[in-house]
């Protein structure tokens, strides 16, 4: 089966680019579905079918990826989709013009900025929320960290009387 990436527009494939699953978690999956404008996607739960939908690498930023041995990268499991997303630029882009006996009404603005300004919000937010958490995260490592080096500074001074 040739995977093809189901952001609108995108024509990549697994044979060009690495691609990405939906993820299992219902409440990331929604987020993804909103991002890309796909509602339809929301409800694909079954394990085969998420691995029907792909997402090719180039939609996530760098920070939103982790590298792996083997040199291989994989998403954290935050991870969204936020580059080259034609799909919510082409609805503003291409939003059609009404057009009138006395004059041209273009309604880029009042139809489609508010869901592009919700898309970007969601993907903000959800940035926000996962830089705090991996802070919080470093902090408790760095705190166990310390806690260890102490430990075993402690053993060494311990070895060290013991051995004059």
């Amino acid at each position: 089966m040739v995977y093809v990436c189901c952001v609108s527009g995108c024509k990549n494939t697994y044979k060009v680019i690495k691609m990405h699953c939906l993820p299992k978690d219902g409440k990331i999956r929604k987020e993804w579905c909103a991002i890309l404008d796909r509602p339809d996607l929301e409800k694909v739960q079954d394990r085969f079918e998420r691995k029907k939908f792909r997402i090719c690498d180039i939609h996530f930023a760098e920070n939103s990826k982790v590298g792996t041995n083997r040199n291989r990268t994989t998403l954290k499991y935050n991870a969204v989709p936020t580059m080259h997303l034609k799909s919510a630029m082409s609805m503003f882009e291409h939003a059609p013009t009404i057009t009138s006996m006395d004059h041209n009404i273009d309604i880029r603005e009042s139809t489609s900025l508010p869901r592009l300004q919700y898309s970007n919000l969601l993907q903000i937010n959800r940035q926000l929320m996962y830089n705090l958490k991996d802070q919080d995260f470093l902090k408790k490592m760095a705190g166990q960290t310390y806690i260890s080096l102490k430990s075993k500074k402690k053993k060494i001074e311990m070895v060290k009387r013991l051995q004059h």
